[in-house]
């Protein structure tokens, strides 16, 4: 095994903090590096669904908070785009799952 496969993770994970980045493409492609093949990244992230009424309502206060709360990839993650972004990195066998679905009933 080389030094540098000894530096490969088995796991990683975020919370919330992905959408802060602003080098979004470059981030998932050092992900996909660092991983040992076959393991697991856990994004906990945004996937808006912008038909929905309430956002389209509350799109301009959206802008705001992003501004002023640093998150500039949170506009960009409608529904599916982190999904491609994760498949255009190289990673494989995806699955999106809304956790926010429990907190409802």
């Amino acid at each position: 095994m080389s030094r540098h496969e000894d530096l490969k993770m088995s796991s990683q994970y975020t919370m919330e903090t992905f959408v802060h980045h602003m080098h979004r493409e470059q981030a998932l492609s050092d992900f996909f590096s660092v991983l040992k093949p076959g393991r697991r990244l856990a994004l906990y992230e945004y996937d808006h669904d912008s038909s929905k009424p309430a956002l389209r309502y509350l799109s301009s206060y959206l802008d705001q908070i992003n501004k002023y709360a640093a998150m500039p990839s949170n506009t960009l993650f409608k529904r599916g785009i982190l999904l491609r972004m994760l498949e255009d990195a190289g990673f494989e066998n995806v699955i999106v799952e809304d956790l926010s679905i429990t907190l409802i009933h």
